[in-house]
Formats: structure tokens, C-alpha cells, sequence
């Protein structure tokens, strides 16, 4: 498991599932014990999965999709056609679900990760062959940022420069993101909670939250795509950047040996002709 990778492992803050119940409080320790006990409060009661292709955050995709400016995504017809075949055969837990209509009350982290997940589907069209493996990947995808909305709102939108401790908790959303997951699926390892946890983690083992090598193919290229969208949108303490900084600064990531070099040139052929919506160059 994931979290064995490291010894020893706090929560910052009390975390509350969108259910209302607190299934982890501030300094708890995270480790095999945590996650047993998390599985029994889990237990209690019975939860239905739910499709997302008639629910409001698929005709959301669907709509961003369709975006004059993620044209780029399509290589063809076929592309789209594709990555709606896999998006409508995903199934959530019914507290997932509430979970990603909770995060619309965060504008840019649930825009944000809506375009990564359909950033992920289309590279993973190229990565993956086996449709079990793609499925995996968009999925986790839409799942992966649902811990950033424990971190506080004053926080995430601070146009400033981070504290210590403010920065502590920003690092520790993947952890958060790992402990809902694992409380909805009701899963040791589940794997999307592990793709979660791991989505910050690099090549190198300088990422977050255990600075560990990342071995996840799939968490890999969450990371990739979510740090392009992520410099490529506003945010209150920068602007958007344009299609070639964000592609510059992910090609100085893959000479360092944090990005994986295959899945960069992937991204990098899809975006390079992609106009920027900053400079109005590609």
C-alpha cells in the first residue's frame, strides 16, 4: 500500500466525508491501523453506484469538450466518440457523486478538473491499449482533486504567497483525496484512492505528499496534465500562461527526470498547435 511507504504520517485537519461524518481528526496518524478503522466506520451503511452519464458533471465534460479552444483534444471524429464511449460507461459511488456536486461550489478546481480529466482520456488513448486500463485512468482522473476542497477556501484562493502551515495543508490534499476515496469505495488500495495519493509525486521523488519515485503510469499522467491545465488557466496569485511557456516549463521537467518523456511528447504533439488564449500565437 501506498501510505507503508512512509513511516509516519498526520492528518492537519479534522476531515469530514460528504456525509457528515468525521473520519479523521486533526494529528490522527495515518498508517494500516487508520485505514482498517476507516473500512469499519465505512461498513455501516449500504451505498449504491451510480452512472454518470445522466448526471449534470457528464454534460459538463460534454460541454467543455466542445470548447472552440479544446478543438485540440479531437484528432478526429473518432477521438470524441471515444472518450464519450468511456465517460458513459463510468460508475461512482453515490457519495462520489455528491462529492463532484459539492465541488462546483469551487469554480476553478472543478472546471479544472474536468478539463484534466479529459486531458488524461485523450493521452491515455495513446498510452493504454487495453480498455480496462483507459477506463482506470479518466476515471481516477475525475476523482483525484476531491480532497483540495477539505483544504480551506481562503487557502486556495489566497492571491499571496503561502505560509507554512498554509502550504502543509495544500501538500497534504492527496492524502485527503486517498482517505475519502477509500471511505466511498470501501476498498483497501482501491485504485483510485492510490492514484489519488500519488498524482503528486514525480520521477525524482521531490513531489508530494511522501516525496517518493513515482512508479504509477497512471497517476503520472494526472500529474502531467493537471500541472499543463493548471499554468495554462488564471489563477489569483499569477496569470494564464500561453500554450509555449506551459509546454516549456513541462520539457524542463522531463530533462530533469520528473515527467516521463513518452507522455510529455504525447501532450506536447497535441497542444503544440493549439492557440494560445493569452498570446494568440501556438
Amino acid at each position: 500500500m501506498f501510505f507503508r511507504k512512509k513511516a509516519k504520517e498526520i492528518v492537519s485537519l479534522n476531515l469530514t466525508a460528504i456525509d457528515q461524518k468525521v473520519i479523521a481528526r486533526k494529528n490522527q496518524e495515518i498508517d494500516a491501523e487508520f485505514f482498517e478503522n476507516l473500512l469499519q466506520m465505512a461498513a455501516v451503511k449500504e451505498q449504491k453506484m451510480q452512472a454518470i452519464v445522466d448526471l449534470p458533471v457528464y454534460q459538463h465534460l460534454q460541454l467543455i469538450l466542445e470548447k472552440p479552444e479544446n478543438r485540440y483534444l479531437l484528432k478526429s471524429a473518432g477521438t470524441k466518440k471515444q472518450l464519450e464511449d468511456y465517460l458513459s460507461a463510468i460508475s461512482l459511488p453515490e457519495l462520489v457523486i455528491k462529492e463532484l456536486n459539492w465541488m462546483q461550489r469551487f469554480e476553478y478546481v472543478y472546471y479544472h478538473t474536468l478539463a484534466v480529466t479529459l486531458l488524461v482520456g485523450v493521452v491515455s488513448l495513446e498510452v493504454f491499449t487495453g480498455r480496462d486500463e483507459r477506463l482506470l485512468a479518466i476515471g481516477a482522473a475525475l476523482t483525484h482533486d476531491l480532497g483540495i476542497t477539505r483544504v480551506p477556501r481562503v487557502i486556495l484562493e489566497k492571491p499571496g504567497r503561502l505560509d507554512e502551515y498554509e502550504y502543509r495543508l495544500i501538500r497534504e490534499h492527496p492524502n485527503y483525496s486517498c482517505i475519502l476515496l477509500t471511505y466511498y469505495f470501501r476498498e483497501m488500495e482501491h485504485a483510485f484512492a492510490q492514484t489519488a495519493v500519488a498524482h503528486h509525486e514525480d520521477g525524482l521523488g521531490t513531489g508530494y505528499p511522501k516525496g517518493v519515485i513515482q512508479e504509477n503510469p497512471t497517476a503520472q499522467i494526472i500529474r502531467l496534465c493537471d500541472i499543463y491545465d493548471a499554468l495554462k488557466t488564471a489563477r489569483p496569485f499569477r496569470p494564464a500562461m500561453s500554450t509555449e511557456k506551459a509546454l516549456d516549463i513541462l520539457a524542463e521537467e522531463v530533462a530533469a527526470g520528473k515527467v516521463n518523456a513518452l507522455y510529455f511528447d504525447i501532450l506536447h504533439s497535441l497542444a503544440g498547435s493549439q492557440k494560445s488564449s493569452v498570446t494568440g500565437v501556438s
